[in-house]
């Protein structure tokens, strides 16, 4: 009697299916994690949706508005050159998180291809690049920035490439080892011998492997580079005004500190809970990678 089989499409449906629930399973059990997804949702919507929602401009100066409290027309009231504080905390959000997303899926891309070439060719290849990740992760990442950024000049741009070339060892590492792992494997030496291609055997039966860490690594980047360019953007070396970001929010606001206190709680809450979020989100991540690793 023939066995009856599943259509394709159901099997590919219970799977997407299985992988949602075990999100959801993930979720419950971490309440942070839960919370931060909604924030960061909110956050998004938000963020993207600033130029429809009738918003003052972030950047429009009215020194006759200086310190206004919160009102219809401004929700959490004016900073010291009269500039909508809601409006400048959105603008600010969309650079920040512009600048966690870029640096994030650079320094992945950067790891990757490094780490897949140390693991896969090996030999004087591998002998190079890890003494060479090994010289910089050696060097305190946060200086290294800022004399990249002393350099080269402060900007968006900038800004993305110096996080993304001081971060990469860590996860080009995490790629290389993976790839060590699985390249003696039999389906990656039957791709081989088959005369498969050094770029088609990474990229198609190496890479795919090392995917669920990239993404845990991605998620858990996106806010370190938050948090570092916030700091730097305090220090006047990452986003400069007039553009908003929530580091040089933190520090206009360090004059007025005692006179106005929200303008520095404002950007420090929005930092705080957008960073907490994203690294909650990195453990839910890992935990489903990994459930070796859940506590």
């Amino acid at each position: 009697m023939t066995p009856i089989q599943a259509p394709d499409g159901a099997i590919e449906r219970g799977s997407r299916t299985s992988r949602v629930k075990a999100v959801a399973r993930a979720l419950r059990r971490n309440p942070l994690a839960a919370c931060g997804s909604v924030w960061l949702f909110a956050l998004i919507v938000l963020v993207l949706g600033q130029p429809y929602l009738g918003l003052p401009s972030p950047t429009k100066l009215s020194l006759s508005n200086q310190f206004q409290p919160p009102s219809r027309q401004h929700v959490l009231g004016t900073d010291e050159s009269g500039r909508d504080v809601f409006s400048r905390l959105l603008s600010g959000g969309r650079v920040s998180l512009a600048v966690g997303f870029a640096g994030a899926l650079l320094t992945v891309l950067i790891a990757s291809v490094l780490g897949l070439a140390a693991g896969y060719f090996g030999g004087t290849v591998d002998e190079v690049l890890m003494r060479l990740t090994d010289t910089l992760m050696a060097i305190p990442t946060f200086f290294l920035i800022m004399v990249i950024v002393a350099i080269w000049g402060s900007g968006v741009v900038v800004l993305v490439l110096a996080l993304a070339l001081t971060r990469w060892m860590d996860v080009a590492r995490l790629v290389r080892a993976e790839v060590l792992r699985t390249k003696d494997l039999e389906y990656v030496s039957a791709a081989t011998a088959l005369g498969g291609s050094h770029w088609r055997v990474m990229v198609k039966h190496l890479l795919p492997q090392a995917l669920p860490s990239l993404i845990v690594a991605t998620s858990l980047n996106v806010g370190y580079v938050m948090l570092v360019e916030a700091a730097l953007s305090f220090l006047g070396l990452g986003v400069l005004p007039p553009t908003p970001s929530w580091g040089n929010m933190l520090s206009d606001s360090q004059y007025y500190v005692w006179s106005a206190p929200q303008l520095a709680v404002y950007p420090g809450v929005m930092i705080t809970l957008t960073v907490l979020a994203f690294n909650s989100l990195g453990d839910v991540l890992r935990d489903l990678v990994d459930p070796r690793l859940s506590s």
